[in-house]
């Protein structure tokens, strides 16, 4: 959950945001690669003084795959 009084003040109205979002990762195979996906709900501006109130929906995709970096060879 987040909540934003922001910075933007317009003829003496602070837009503000809020949103809430939930997620899950589920593992993809056996090697630790893995699928995230989130959703949030959120809402900026404000309707009063004939100004600009938005609402928005959003889904996040999200593929990590999991690697071996920076790890020392082994010489034969």
């Amino acid at each position: 959950m987040n909540y934003n009084s922001g910075f933007l003040n317009i003829s003496d109205n602070k837009i503000n945001s809020y949103y809430i979002s939930a997620g899950l990762g589920l593992p993809v195979s056996k090697n630790k690669t893995q699928l995230n996906i989130s959703y949030s709900y959120g809402s900026e501006g404000t309707i009063s003084n004939k100004l600009i109130q938005e609402k928005f929906h959003k889904i996040t995709l999200n593929l990590g795959f999991v690697g071996n970096w920076f790890n020392k060879r082994k010489i034969f």
